[in-house]
């Protein structure tokens, strides 16, 4: 999650975890509103980014009779796996953006970035180019180019993002009689699998891919379908696309209030 606090979980008198991976570390983050109950629900952080490169044009520009607000700002956004969170690169030639009202156009882009747009969490792994600009004498601010900033992100997320989901590596031992089963679970959670073992005393080792949020409850299904005798072991393994289905879910549960 890119270094950043867990979102609160949603209000409901069933208690409710919200988990994540930090980017960084790749651990496990969790919020829960009551850890010492067993959850009723997950929640799986999704995690926004930009598809493709695009070069727009912010233009802050208002009058308001007395004195107005004059900022344009021109930057180049592409999605970059090298990053972190946000890498803003100063491009600006000939003092078309005067030195002062610079990093006030990074302190927009990143607050836009932070504040994650519709779905409300923040993006990540962008690079931010300001190439060129426009500034006024008298109108111009660092509060205008602040604002150019934040509208210039906008315009680059605009049509132009996903959301990626925790993915977590997943190794299950069971008796060889339920390897269908458990097999046909995991791919009924949107898992892959990856690879099947014979081990010893009629056992068979299972090890997948499957989206954490697919993963609710799973220690009972399992359980329930090898007459308990199986058990599994599961770590962070990437974060990957949402399928666009599932995406429109997610926009649709936490858009509403974020738009």
């Amino acid at each position: 999650m890119a270094r950043q606090s867990p979102p609160r979980p949603s209000s409901t008198t069933a208690p409710r975890w919200v988990v994540g991976i930090d980017l960084g570390t790749t651990n496990c983050v969790l919020a829960a509103a009551d850890t010492t109950t067993e959850p009723a629900a997950i929640e799986v952080v999704p995690i926004p980014q930009v598809v493709a490169p695009k070069q727009v044009e912010a233009r802050h520009i208002k009058q308001t009779g007395g004195s107005g607000q004059f900022a344009v700002a021109r930057v180049r956004f592409a999605p970059d796996e090298t990053v972190e969170e946000l890498e803003f690169v100063d491009e600006v030639k000939g003092g078309s953006v005067p030195r002062e009202y610079i990093p006030s156009v990074r302190n927009g882009i990143q607050a836009a970035v932070r504040g994650g747009g519709r779905v409300g969490f923040p993006y990540v792994k962008i690079r931010a180019e300001l190439y060129d600009g426009q500034s006024h004498d008298v109108d111009s601010s660092t509060m205008a180019f602040e604002a150019a900033g934040v509208l210039a992100f906008r315009l680059a997320a605009e049509n132009n993002s996903q959301l990626l989901e925790p993915i977590m590596k997943i190794e299950i031992e069971a008796p060889e009689d339920y390897t269908g089963d458990v097999i046909g679970d995991l791919s009924s959670r949107r898992g892959i699998i990856e690879e099947m073992i014979a081990k010893p005393g009629g056992m068979s080792a299972v090890t997948g891919k499957v989206p954490l949020a697919e993963m609710f409850q799973y220690s009972t299904s399992l359980r329930s379908m090898t007459q308990g005798r199986g058990n599994y072991t599961m770590e962070p393994a990437s974060y990957e696309p949402v399928p666009p289905n599932i995406a429109e879910k997610v926009l649709t549960e936490y858009g509403a209030s974020t738009k």
